[in-house]
């Protein structure tokens, strides 16, 4: 999910093993406003039939 600048991964123990990340993974982005919407609409696009959460100006996005 994307809330403001963080973006928050969660892995299933199989993936976060074979990828060496923690089961929760939070990042924080520090880009410009016209990056993070790129970014927004890149893993709307991305995570189309997956569950997800993200903030968008025009507001909230949950599958």
């Amino acid at each position: 999910m994307v809330i403001g600048r963080e973006l928050c991964l969660e892995f299933g123990p199989r993936a976060a093993t074979g990828l060496s990340f923690p089961r929760d993974c939070r990042l924080y982005l520090d880009i410009d406003d016209e990056a993070i919407r790129r970014a927004r609409a890149a893993l709307l696009e991305i995570l189309d039939c997956a569950c997800f959460v993200v903030d968008t100006a025009e507001g909230r996005i949950t599958s």
